[in-house]
């Protein structure tokens, strides 16, 4: 059976299949263009998110870093460790600041044995600083001075106790320290005082000075004992590795003989060896340089010719051929 179509039925058919291929190209274009939105929308977002996590990580480190300095500087007032080293390094900074001398100091560790409550603690920190505003103030007279002494005594007992709540230890340094007068034993209490970290006087014995009767009596220096004590907190042992860092004094181009040396040194100290076998093995004469006389003229004194110009000019460091009436140069002499 063979089919025949009209040409009217060939441009029905015609006419269909551009009508279906228009139909499903519409609809491609329709779907795809969503599809592209949605697929914008999604990147856009996506990369919105990817902002707000690289924010989030940046606030995090940044938290993170605060924590560090923060616990850093906790640390420098109650540490974790007893850190006798930086202690001793800054009673040695108070010692040189007051131009006073620490004849010997003996180290001591105590704890605390009675419990308390924090909000005792949080009492003896007010009542430490208002104590601390109070005696800037004090003008009164003698009696009322002993009987306040009486009353921190007192305090200072409570204190104390108020401390144990947190399994706070203690070190305690007795000082023999000797100053010109009153007033460099003044300063040393207050570097003392202004250390960073909490550092309390807890006694004072001195005897004053003797009047003076003559001009031939030489005055002696004021010597006195200092008891001052210390805390730490061992009990947080995960906070060591974020101790404050040793404060040490510049080594003043001082060798340690305890260490090795470096390669740099080892060049350095061999350099400066071979220097002065070389010196050692040349003679060296002094000669004053005269009215009339100049490099030149020296020269042909010691060498005989223009020559020693340069050596002259070299072992001395001399920048120009200019020489001063008086000035000495060293003459090298091979």
């Amino acid at each position: 059976m063979i089919l025949r179509f009209t040409p009217k039925q060939i441009k029905v058919l015609m006419f269909a299949v551009i009508v279906i291929a228009l139909i499903y190209t519409g609809i491609y274009l329709l779907f795809s263009s969503k599809w592209d939105s949605e697929q914008a929308v999604l990147s856009s977002s996506l990369q919105v998110e990817e902002q707000q996590v690289q924010q989030l990580q940046k606030k995090i480190e940044a938290v993170e870093e605060q924590t560090l300095s923060s616990t850093i500087l906790l640390q420098e007032k109650l540490p974790v460790d007893p850190l006798v080293e930086q202690l001793i390094l800054d009673l040695e900074k108070a010692e040189t600041i007051s131009d006073s001398f620490i004849s010997s100091m003996s180290f001591s560790d105590g704890t605390f044995s009675v419990e308390n409550t924090l909000e005792q603690y949080q009492q003896f920190l007010e009542k430490d600083q208002a104590r601390s505003e109070r005696s800037e103030s004090l003008t009164e007279d003698k009696e009322e001075s002993q009987e306040e002494s009486t009353t921190e005594q007192s305090e200072q007992t409570k204190e104390e106790t108020a401390l144990t709540t947190l399994g706070l230890e203690q070190v305690e340094v007795t000082l023999n320290v000797e100053s010109p007068t009153f007033f460099e034993m003044k300063e040393f209490l207050k570097q003392i005082e202004l250390l960073p970290r909490i550092v309390r006087v807890k006694a004072l014995t001195f005897a004053g000075i003797p009047e003076l009767t003559s001009e031939d009596q030489t005055i002696n220096t004021l010597k006195y004992t200092v008891v001052i004590s210390t805390y730490y907190f061992p009990g947080l042992e995960d906070l060591k590795d974020e101790l404050p860092p040793l404060e040490t004094p510049e080594p003043s181009k001082k060798k340690n003989p305890f260490l090795p040396s470096t390669e740099e040194e080892q060049e350095v100290e061999e350099s400066e060896s071979s220097n002065t076998s070389s010196n050692s093995s040349t003679n060296v004469i002094e000669h004053t340089v005269q009215a009339g006389e100049t490099l030149y003229l020296i020269s042909q004194k010691y060498y005989q010719d223009r020559s020693g110009e340069k050596k002259i000019r070299d072992y001395n460091d001399l920048s120009s051929n200019y020489l001063v009436v008086g000035q000495v140069l060293k003459i090298p002499l091979d």
